[in-house]
Parts: structure tokens; C-alpha cells; sequence
């Protein structure tokens, strides 16, 4: 019973952190679509990879072009072989304004302004020979190993606003860990009606946590539903005053006419009761919505796994054939 009741608070506890885990996510997919990070981040990328202004060519082509609604902003996103396939007919146009009959990509690259550019392209260009599949595999491979780490640069971004949002939202909702792990561990109903809804969220595909937005819009749809969905439970989350728990009562609430020094000290009183619970909460939430969604559906399978069979439903020893 008593290990039962541990496995319960557990899978309560990692069922908040991925809601708000959640939350955290939907807000910084919001601020990443407004703000244009993925497209900007992939130009950025480009821009390294070949000097500018052949990166501008590449943008002007029309099989790059066509990958997103807005020339201005530019797509979040290139297929390798696209990339390829524009960068080999950019180069060969270059200066004949169209590709030549018989294709010399190696006598073309002199085109490239970029010295380092060029004797990247030199380099890829004399592996191939006079091969053109591989010559294209070859590029394909030089963008793929450049966009992972265009890759990181954008996940470092991302993980610097999700632990600032993390903070932020761990504080907004008052989502001290100590606390709501004292009142799973009082509460059963709460922490049964926890267990039922994370069994219920288990058993969601993974991409349904995790996947981008495809707009704006979509992101602040995204962003409503979790915070409804969060704001439905019965969890001890928030700055609503209980009578007798004064901890939980925001210091803001103290009237006008009361001393600067009064609200001072209660404020400074409020972030020490909850300073760790603070902290806990906002290093589990900035861990991701993906890890806590794994977690749970590891702690899931224990669960289930454990259970006691029933005494009923358990043979007995006479008819075990021992």
C-alpha cells in the first residue's frame, strides 16, 4: 500500500511537470513563429555555409522559393536533395544564365566567389569524377552535416527560452514541487484522479507532445488548450488563498495602505517558503515535455505491471498441483 501510494505521487508528479512541460513548449513554439527563428536560423545557417550572396542565389531559385509562403521570410526548411539540386543549376547559371548543354561542374566552380566555398565544392566535385549522382550525394552529405549544426544552434535558443519560461510559469502558477507533492500524499482522490488522466495521457502517441505549430495561430491555440487543460485539475497549483494557508497567498493581495516595509518583508517571506519548490519545478519543466512524456509512460508500465492480482482470482494452493 505504502509503495503503491509512492508509485502514485511519482506518476502525479511527472504527469504535472508535462503539462506544464507542455505549456513551456506551446509559448516557446509561439515566440519561435513570431519572432521567425527557424527560417532565420536556416538563412544564418546558409549564409555560413556559402558566402552571402550565393546563399541570396539559392534563395532566389524557384525550387527553393516554393518551400515557403513568404519570399521575405524564407522557408524553415530544405530538403537536402533540393538544396542539391538548386545549388548545382545556381552555380552552373551563374554566368551563362543557363545551364549548359554538357554540364562541366568542375570548371563551373570558379564561378564561386567564396575561396573556402570553392574549394569545398572543388573537393566534393573531384570525388565524383565525372559521377553525377554522387557528386549530388556528396553535396547532400555537406548540407546534412552543416544543418546539424544549425540544428544545435536552434535547440541551444530554444532551451535558453524554455528555462526562462520554465521560471517564469513555475512562478505564475505558484507550482512548488514540495507542495504538490505534500498534497498528493494526503490527498487520494486528487492523486487517483492524477494517475487516471496520466494513464489516459500515456497512452497518446509521442508526436501529439511534441509537435511544432504551423503557425502563429496554431501555437496560441495550442498554448489556450494546455492552459485550460491544466487549469481544469484540482492540483495545488496558483495564488488563490486557502483559509489557514497563508503560504499560499500572493503578497500582492496586501492592501494599498500597507507599509512598503510590511509588503517587502511578506514578499521576501513568500519566495523563501517557496524558493526550492520553485526551483525543483522549474528544472523539471525546463527538462521538456518529450523526456517527462517517456518518464511517464516508463512509470506507467510499472504500475501496471506491479499490481497485486486479486485474492479471488489468485489459485490456490491445493489445486497448484505442488
Amino acid at each position: 500500500m505504502f509503495g503503491s501510494t509512492i508509485l502514485d505521487v511519482a506518476i502525479g508528479m511527472v504527469f504535472v511537470y508535462l503539462l506544464l512541460g507542455l505549456i513551456v513548449t506551446a509559448a516557446s513554439e509561439l515566440i519561435a513563429a513570431a519572432l521567425n527563428w527557424r527560417a532565420n536560423t536556416l538563412r544564418k545557417g546558409l549564409q555560413r555555409l556559402l558566402d552571402p550572396a550565393l546563399a541570396q542565389k539559392l534563395y532566389n531559385h524557384p525550387l527553393i522559393k516554393t518551400l515557403s509562403s513568404s519570399d521575405k521570410r524564407g522557408p524553415s526548411y530544405i530538403p537536402a536533395e533540393t538544396f542539391a539540386l538548386a545549388l548545382v543549376d545556381v552555380i552552373a547559371t551563374s554566368d551563362q544564365g543557363s545551364a549548359p548543354p554538357a554540364l562541366d561542374f568542375a570548371g563551373l566552380i570558379r564561378n564561386v566567389p567564396d575561396p573556402e566555398v570553392r574549394k569545398v565544392l572543388t573537393l566534393l566535385a573531384e570525388d565524383a569524377g565525372q559521377d553525377g549522382q554522387k557528386l549530388k550525394a556528396n553535396i547532400e552529405n555537406w548540407f546534412n552535416n552543416s544543418m546539424d549544426r544549425v540544428a544545435g544552434w536552434y535547440k541551444r535558443k530554444a532551451q535558453t527560452i524554455n528555462v526562462i519560461l520554465a521560471v517564469l510559469l513555475t512562478i505564475a502558477v505558484n507550482g512548488d514541487s514540495i507542495l504538490i507533492v505534500q498534497s498528493l500524499s494526503n490527498n487520494a482522490a486528487l492523486r487517483e484522479a492524477l494517475v487516471a488522466q496520466a494513464q489516459q495521457l500515456a497512452k497518446e502517441a509521442p508526436a501529439a507532445t511534441d509537435q511544432p505549430a504551423a503557425s502563429t495561430e496554431a501555437s496560441m491555440g495550442k498554448l489556450d488548450e494546455r492552459i485550460k487543460k491544466i487549469s481544469a485539475l484540482s492540483l495545488p497549483v496558483g495564488w488563490t488563498e486557502v483559509a489557514g494557508d497563508d503560504f499560499r497567498r500572493w503578497p500582492g493581495w496586501i492592501p494599498l495602505e500597507t507599509d512598503a516595509h510590511v509588503w517587502a518583508a511578506t514578499w521576501l517571506k513568500t519566495v523563501r517558503q517557496h524558493c526550492l519548490g520553485w526551483l525543483l519545478t522549474a528544472l523539471a519543466v525546463s527538462l521538456g515535455a518529450p523526456f517527462w512524456f517517456d518518464m511517464l509512460s516508463k512509470i506507467v508500465t510499472i504500475r501496471s505491471a506491479g499490481k497485486v492480482p486479486d485474492r479471488k482470482t489468485m489459485p490456490s494452493g491445493k489445486n497448484s498441483g505442488g
